[in-house]
């Protein structure tokens, strides 16, 4: 039997990362179905930020393919054709991911713009995916093929964005907030963000704010050389991280310290957009910085002054349950913290550390095998685990007789 490809190109990439594969059980390739045997070389394709989607396996050779080198430009350097990603019409707007397609198809775009993958990238991702009978996907075909030449031009969507973001300037509610993000997305991955560039100092603050969490490094950058945002690009770095290190979150507090108004900023960005709360990633193009529980590691930033983060600064360590009033309050946007619980704690004591409260540091630690019970990634005994030996560690090199002197 024929080789089906698990999906066509050019696509919309979430993520593409070379890899060598190190399974001694070879697997095949995704789009030629050739084996990848132990050793090799190969590229790991995500089409949905979120960390569980399923994950892709294309060989070297497979990666050569124009099609697929042209998607990985166009991620790359954030400049997927704004007709890959916009259609006018949007009766069945999965796309490529189904669990994706679930939580945030029907909210994306909406008012705002209305997104669609290609026709030939829709047969394909409607088949594998969706699981839909041979009739149905050539009705559905047949459908799109009468409407292809209704796709929003450039110049429309521009248009819609402007109006938007209008809306977005003022005060929004959560349903809004969830439309700004999908919106914000699209656009800083598509050939369009250069025109967003170009009215960048004319946004509000916050919005800009946001613009420098977006995959697009051109916004981190923008964010930095304005002074909004003072080194950005090295914080843009550092969140980017997998795991963070105690170094890494010693130097994302140094730069709260050294950057309070910066940091007021961005408390007044996440009460505006919810910047710090798990539920506004993942969305196509803040992957880096907001998915997968990465916008929790801007709490660290807040560590040197947690009077600048409610969030932090009324947290109460050693509870079971906090104030609903406080959650209510400061926790934008998110029905429960047991997600955000564990890198609340950790926060805590590098705050402890760096005010020279050791002992309470190490309390806080212990409390934390009691009182966090859930975590991102599955079980929080690792997570808990590392914040324990980076507190010992810290204290270490504190007291040794060395430093004491």
């Amino acid at each position: 039997m024929a080789f089906t490809p698990k999906f066509k190109v050019p696509a919309i990439f979430a993520m593409v990362e070379p890899k060598i594969f190190g399974n001694k059980k070879s697997t095949r390739c995704a789009l030629t179905g050739t084996p990848i045997d132990y050793g090799a070389l190969m590229y790991v394709v995500k089409f949905s930020a979120y960390n569980d989607a399923e994950r892709f396996s294309v060989s070297e050779a497979a990666s050569l393919h124009p099609g697929f080198q042209a998607s990985v430009d166009n991620l790359e350097r954030c400049a997927y054709p704004t007709d890959l990603m916009f259609y006018s019409d949007l009766e069945r707007a999965e796309m490529v991911d189904q669990m994706w397609a679930k939580s945030q198809s029907r909210l994306m775009m909406m008012e705002y713009v209305q997104e669609k993958p290609s026709l030939e990238a829709q047969e394909s991702w409607a088949q594998y995916y969706f699981s839909i009978s041979r009739a149905e996907m050539l009705e559905e075909q047949k459908r799109l093929t009468a409407t292809k030449d209704k796709y929003l031009s450039g110049d429309q969507i521009w248009k819609q964005l402007l109006k938007n973001i209008n809306i977005l300037e003022k005060d929004v509610n959560s349903e809004e907030v969830d439309k700004a993000w999908s919106l914000l997305g699209v656009i800083v991955l598509c050939d369009l963000h250069p025109r967003l560039v170009e009215i960048y100092n004319n946004l509000t603050p916050e919005l800009r704010v946001v613009l420098s969490c977006s995959d697009n490094p051109i916004f981190a950058k923008l964010a930095e050389d304005s002074g909004l945002l003072p080194n950005w690009t090295t914080i843009f770095e550092i969140i980017g991280h997998a795991r963070l290190s105690l170094a890494d979150m010693l130097a994302l507090a140094k730069w709260g310290k050294s950057n309070p108004d910066s940091l007021a900023l961005l408390w007044k960005t996440h009460m505006k957009f919810g910047l710090l709360s798990f539920n506004i990633a993942p969305k196509l193009g803040f992957r880096k910085m907001l998915s997968n529980g990465h916008s929790a590691y801007l709490l660290f930033l807040f560590s040197s002054r947690e009077d600048l983060c409610p969030m932090l600064r009324y947290f109460e360590v050693g509870k079971y349950h906090q104030n609903q009033n406080f959650i209510d309050q400061y926790f934008c946007f998110v029905p429960s913290i047991a997600y955000q619980s564990p890198y609340l704690y950790r926060s805590k004591a590098i705050s402890a550390l760096l005010d020279g409260r050791l002992e309470e540091a190490s309390k806080i630690a212990v409390l934390m095998r009691k009182h966090v019970q859930h975590y991102m990634h599955g079980s929080p005994t690792g997570f808990i685990n590392a914040t324990e030996k980076m507190v010992k560690d810290y204290r270490r090199k504190i007291e040794s007789p060395k430093n004491r002197r």
